[in-house]
């Protein structure tokens, strides 16, 4: 999959012939690894954050931070003591956010934080010019003391830089002519519009108004698509844009030190996949944080699988996380959009089974949990203020967990056990037999909250699920069926320079089109609109307005008995679908176990622009004869 055809000749990377005095990734019948200086294949199983806080002269009464020197008498016994306990938990790697003194105490692997984009304005600024390069050499020349260390895994070249495709491009066609940014935008408008001022106003609004073609050399004061329009122009500058930072970057790196790994700059829970499609080009692992979006613990195939395809390299999680109302820090765990679960218990299950299933992955070779300790319940801000999460392994106390830690024990432990390790596609999933899929059970109705907590998500996950080209999936389809009727959850990950909201022009409208056919009825087709449709000030899970059915073919008169319900909401970067179709929909009584069902489904966000859809295309679906969709056999309970 590529969108564009400016990059031939792929940069290979040269992790695998490193010297064998340091860390390397390493391939075995299809699954990756780490492999250690001394040979032994590990998966890195890290604590992201890991140092002393906050200094005695800068702890805050009133809002009190983690200070080992306030339970410790000194920094080495507050290491020597937290290392022992990380080792016996199962870890076996300082992520990012170690402080530099921890890297020479003890022998756990450790990552290095670089913060080389972020420090030069990228990506909103020229990646690859004196300026830029010259950053880069001084940041790592700060490290010169760690780069023949052969404890030392690799090089995180930056932290959750702002890889917001939509809004990079309008920001650069938007900068003055010196811009190397705005040359490249404006060379892809150009060759896409040859000239005619026309066409390019019927697709873009910009001020000021334009009186030629040429006008667009200079500083716009504004730059917006249309509505209904939404050019594949902008995934190719993105591409070209990261491409000159993962050049630039990976250049000086090996300049500087041709032995560690490139762990790539740790996307911030979504990621761009023209930018994930350069970064796989450079370096030797790609690295991304993971928000989940289900209590029960996890991994949303698509997100890994996607980073897999579109880098062909092994996949680092960078950075994962699960907080609780009930913490004896007092974090109230508002000033973000992060998952919160009610107990500790609730907490310690739902981050080992996460652990567990990220395990599972052929080609994710770690996790780092983050973090140490937790963040101040007054917010981490300095004054206050900013992220208040319960995400430690130990409270500011220095408390620890036993709940957590016991469960994150048990999931390291696991990891290691032969053959868990690559297991992920004999594990989960619907199961396949010759008559077709096996459609799991629900236990009981659902709450149709637009929220995945009482799924069974490992058995109604559907693996067949794909994205239309150029995109490789970025979303998952969810079924399962109760005797009162079919439960659907559509989960998926999209950005969009500005939020979609009501009222919009109908070639604007994200639609969800969702076909059910049970035994030999005429199928039911349902189409929505008004997906992820956002509320003016808005919060939290109430942010987004209902979907709204506007197209029902097939079935009973709509609103049915038991009508059909839908909501939704996000998680983090997750956006979640929920529908519950009711058996009369379907002129049923009831639905029953070993009944043949047939299913199709179709997301599109603006204007078809991006498809996510099984098994057809919406354009190549036939939705009057169910013939061609994908059968499933509804399955008797398993506690029956």
């Amino acid at each position: 999959m590529r969108f564009s055809a400016l990059f031939l000749l792929l940069v290979v990377s040269s992790g695998n012939a490193f010297s064998a005095q340091y860390f390397r990734t390493a391939e075995e019948k299809g699954v990756w690894w780490l492999a250690e200086p001394a040979g032994k294949k590990i998966l890195s199983r890290g604590v992201n954050g890991f140092n002393p806080g906050v200094s005695l002269a800068k702890y805050d009464q009133a809002n009190p931070a983690y200070c080992a020197l306030r339970a410790y008498p000194s920094e080495e016994k507050w290491r020597g003591i937290s290392m022992d306990r990380l080792k016996k938990w199962g870890f076996n790697t300082l992520g990012s956010g170690v402080d530099r003194a921890s890297t020479r105490q003890g022998n756990a692997a450790y990552a290095v934080q670089l913060n080389l984009g972020r420090t030069a304005g990228v990506p909103w600024m020229d990646p690859d010019t004196g300026e830029a390069r010259a950053i880069y050499q001084r940041e790592l020349s700060s490290w010169a003391a760690v780069k023949d260390d052969p404890r030392m895994l690799g090089w995180f070249t930056d932290n959750g830089l702002g890889w917001w495709d939509e809004t990079l491009f309008l920001s650069a066609l938007k900068q003055g002519p010196k811009s190397a940014l705005k040359t490249k935008a404006l060379e892809l408008v150009t060759a896409e519009y040859r000239g005619d001022l026309r066409r390019f106003s019927a697709d873009f609004d910009v001020e000021p108004v334009l009186k030629s073609f040429d006008d667009l050399r200079g500083v716009l004061k504004r730059a917006d698509f249309r509505p209904g329009f939404r050019p594949l122009m902008v995934e190719r500058y993105v591409e070209w844009l990261a491409d000159r930072y993962y050049r630039a970057v990976s250049s000086e790196i090996r300049r500087f030190d041709s032995n560690h790994l490139i762990l790539g700059d740790r996307y911030q829970g979504y990621y761009s996949q023209p930018v994930v499609i350069a970064a796989g080009r450079y370096v030797d692992v790609v690295s991304a944080d993971y928000n989940s979006f289900a209590p029960q613990g996890w991994a949303a195939p698509f997100y890994f699988e996607s980073l897999w395809k579109l880098a062909r390299k092994p996949v680092l999680v960078s950075e994962y996380y699960f907080a609780a109302k009930d913490n004896s820090t007092g974090c109230r765990n508002t000033n973000g959009p992060y998952l919160t679960v009610n107990s500790q218990a609730d907490r310690a299950s739902g981050a080992g089974k996460l652990t567990e299933w990220m395990a599972r992955f052929p080609y994710i070779i770690g996790w780092h949990w983050f973090s140490w300790y937790d963040q101040p319940a007054g917010g981490r801000d300095e004054g206050g203020g900013g992220e208040d999460f319960n995400m430690g392994l130990v409270d500011v106390k220095d408390g620890v967990y036993p709940e957590l830690s016991a469960g994150l024990a048990r999931a390291n432990a696991a990891s290691e056990v032969s053959g868990v390790h690559g297991s992920w596609e004999a594990s989960a999933g619907m199961a396949r037999g010759p008559e077709g899929w096996r459609l799991p059970q629900l236990s009981g109705l659902p709450l149709v909250d637009g929220s995945p907590d009482e799924w069974t998500l490992e058995r109604a996950w559907v693996p067949a699920v794909r994205g239309a080209a150029p995109f490789e999936r970025w979303g998952d389809l969810y079924l399962s069926w109760h005797p009162e009727g079919v439960a659907v959850l559509v989960t998926y990950m999209d950005y969009r320079d500005r939020p979609g909201k009501p009222g919009r022009p109908e070639t604007d409208s994200d639609r969800l089109t969702i076909g059910v056919g049970v035994e030999d009825e005429k199928p039911v087709v349902l189409t929505l609109r008004g997906i992820m449709e956002k509320k003016d000030g808005g919060k939290g899970d109430a942010e987004y307005y209902t979907p709204e059915v506007i197209t029902v073919r097939g079935g009973v008169p709509f609103p049915a008995e038991g009508r059909l319900l839908v909501a939704q909401k996000s998680r983090g970067t997750h956006a979640i679908i929920e529908l519950f179709l009711p058996a009369a929909l379907f002129k049923r009584e009831k639905l029953d176990a070993g009944a043949i069902m047939r299913c199709t489904m179709s997301l599109r966000l603006r204007a078809n622009f991006k498809e996510l859809f099984w098994p057809r295309t919406f354009r190549t679906t036939d939705y009057a004869d169910a013939r061609e969709w994908a059968p499933l056999i509804l399955e008797a309970a398993q506690n029956q």
